[in-house]
């Protein structure tokens, strides 16, 4: 699927949308979104203010889909959307370089992979902002690179982030190459077999911040 748009969602956009939505074996490639001052997804995109959203997205693909400010692939406020077995590949945008999670959004990426060979502002992979929960299990990020946070960035009210069997090699960032937690308050992560490989940055791999944190099985190798 290819799409140009000027507002949320330049491929699919479930605005108001109150139910579920299933795709499955999709590949989204050089979707771009332009002029969304306040929303983005240039493949997916969810806003379910009266009415919930609940998306779930399976062995389907997300390649060089670029958002002018959130999400190069997905946006999410007031839904979820849970992915399995999915790629996201040189995906580009300033908050959240692949996914951006926004307001009360739970959501999960299982069995997916991330990496990019281009620059974000805010997560090179992920962004999450207020009172998401976002599980990430047997997933790798890989290359990505962004000033803060070069695979996740996290900043808000009430995060969570449940994160197992999750790699993260050779990102990138001026702070948090591989994690940035800062400006943020009552966050909650649990980590769980995490590898963290050849990450570079100025501050530190791991920028903790405001939190509390859990953690069993990690390692640190040439950081």
């Amino acid at each position: 699927l290819r799409f140009t748009g000027l507002s949320a969602g330049a491929a699919l956009s479930f605005y108001h949308f109150g139910g579920l939505g299933f795709i499955n074996g999709t590949s989204f490639s050089k979707n771009t979104l332009i002029k969304n001052v306040f929303i983005g997804g240039a493949a997916i995109f969810l806003y379910g203010t009266t009415y919930y959203c609940l998306v779930y997205v399976k062995d389907s693909s997300f390649i060089e889909n670029y958002s002018q400010l959130k999400g190069g692939a997905i946006a999410t406020t007031f839904g979820q959307v849970h992915c399995r077995n999915c790629t996201f590949i040189d995906n580009n945008a300033p908050y959240g370089g692949a996914v951006n999670v926004a307001v009360y959004c739970p959501g999960s990426y299982i069995n997916s992979r991330f990496s990019s060979k281009k620059s974000s502002f805010y997560g090179g992979g992920i962004f999450l902002a207020d009172e998401s929960v976002v599980t990430i299990l047997n997933c790798s990020f890989e290359g990505l690179s962004a000033e803060f946070g070069g695979a996740i960035k996290m900043e808000g009210l009430q995060l969570s982030l449940i994160l197992n069997n999750v790699t993260f090699k050779g990102n990138r960032a001026t702070r948090g190459a591989a994690l940035d937690f800062s400006n943020s308050l009552k966050i909650y992560t649990n980590m769980t077999l995490v590898s963290f490989q050849g990450n570079e940055c100025v501050d530190s791999i791991v920028n903790l911040g405001n939190m509390a944190l859990m953690a069993s099985g990690i390692s640190f190798s040439l950081n």
